[in-house]
């Protein structure tokens, strides 16, 4: 298997190989951390004006501070996808097709979240790979 870019900076790329995450520093030519899933961990972001990363998979990993960990929420399980809203904020979309799909606001520095709402628009209906939300 080969790595495959998640998401990238100028100072970082953020990889995936499977059910692992890595973290690669492009100005030191070094991998700063790597983190195992359950299952393919989809989708990944890097924060454009500081220095953190948030990773979604069967759950929630973020890093900052120089430091990665797993947040322990179960609503933010099965992450479908992420969109980066402010300096330190993102949108997370859960699995659409699940029994609970929602959408959340999470401030990665504070770690505050909510849900923000429902979103039930794919329930019942075939897998696609593209989800407007």
């Amino acid at each position: 298997m080969s790595k495959i870019p998640l998401s990238e900076t100028d100072q970082y790329v953020l990889f995936k190989e499977y059910e692992e995450v890595f973290l690669f520093d492009k100005n030191n030519n070094t991998d700063l951390w790597l983190a195992s899933f359950y299952g393919e961990a989809d989708v990944g972001w890097l924060g454009l004006v500081n220095d953190w990363a948030i990773v979604g998979g069967e759950k929630l990993l973020i890093w900052k501070n120089n430091t990665a960990k797993f947040i322990e929420d179960p609503g933010l399980t099965w992450i479908h996808a992420i969109r980066q809203t402010g300096d330190d904020e993102v949108e997370i979309l859960t699995d659409p097709w699940s029994e609970h799909p929602a959408i959340w606001k999470l401030n990665v520095m504070t770690e505050q979240r909510e849900k923000i709402r429902d979103f039930n628009d794919y329930k019942d209906k075939a897998y696609t790979g593209v989800v407007i939300w």
